[in-house]
């Protein structure tokens, strides 16, 4: 009986240590791709493990300039409100809740948080990303000269303006920026068109630009192990990796770029957390970064 207590201490031991709560680790952000100026925006931390993909219900909304708008009943992007409230995650210093890899369920203050920011994304500036949405939609890619004279600046040219004018200064300062994408053209509903974050840049000459970007579409995964997509200014592209040339995220081209109006805002604690917040782990659960951003 003697030699028998050792041994059940030892095994409360083991589990406990195997359940015990543990500081969070507060890493560094990941490193550059070789040639980008990257902020300090860290995936593992700010960004969330679920694809933008939402059941949105019965949701419905009034935004200014374009009305009542329903998303009931359909699988729909909360792009905006992710950007918005992973760059929250950046400013404040908080940890997304990393144990949340499927969709939020109704109700929950995740899910309200990410919707209220949605709303945000849309609407803050005087609504001034969705203005702008509105806008691009209708101007060509190229622009138009009569007799000579360009009489209106196409996608093009503006996407270079507001990447040497209004990204390029903040990333360089260190400041994530959300960034409006047009995709669609005309009379297409905005919808169509996304949002997401820049977090990074490349210079390529000629005005143009790589922008490594934290798409809500391709979050941290088998596929995407670094959360980090890029886009480039000079070929239209989005790719998994840094090179213009690389494997594509998808076969589509943008249209054109812009730095959208954001405004702060605290993310709530729980569920998201404070850097060295003690977490609770399962048994066997490993603490670490994900793979290094492919260069």
């Amino acid at each position: 009986m003697v030699t028998d207590v050792p041994i059940r201490l030892l095994g409360a031991a083991i589990a406990a240590a195997a359940a015990i709560a543990v500081a969070a680790p507060a890493a560094a952000a990941p490193p550059a791709p070789d040639g980008y100026t990257m902020t300090d925006f860290d995936p593992e931390r700010h960004s969330f493990r679920f694809v933008n993909s939402w059941n949105t219900g019965d949701l419905a909304v009034d935004l200014p300039l374009v009305g009542g708008a329903s998303f009931k009943g359909i699988r729909y992007g909360l792009c905006g409100g992710m950007s918005f409230a992973a760059l929250d995650s950046f400013h404040a210093d908080r940890v997304v809740p990393a144990g949340q890899t499927t969709e939020p369920a109704d109700g929950t203050p995740l899910r309200d948080y990410v919707w209220s920011r949605q709303i945000d994304s849309l609407t803050v500036g005087g609504a001034g990303a969705l203005a702008r949405f509105l806008d691009w939609q209708w101007k060509p890619l190229d622009d138009q000269h009569l007799f000579g004279v360009r009489v209106q600046k196409g996608l093009r040219t503006l996407t270079r303006e507001e990447f040497l004018f209004e990204l390029r200064p903040r990333l360089a300062r260190g400041e994530p920026v959300p960034l409006g994408m047009v995709n669609v053209s005309g009379f297409t509903e905005p919808w169509g068109n996304h949002q997401v974050l820049a977090v990074g840049y490349r210079n390529r000459g000629d005005g143009h630009a790589s922008i490594a970007i934290y798409d809500p579409n391709y979050p941290i995964s088998a596929a995407n192990p670094d959360g980090i997509t890029f886009l480039h200014t000079g070929n239209r592209r989005q790719t998994l990796g840094p090179s213009p040339n690389g494997a594509r995220a998808h076969d589509g081209r943008f249209r054109g770029l812009f730095r959208a109006p954001y405004q702060k805002k605290a993310p709530p604690t729980p569920p998201w957390t404070r850097p060295g917040d003690r977490v609770q782990l399962r048994p066997g659960t490993i603490v670490g970064r994900p793979a290094p951003i492919r260069r």
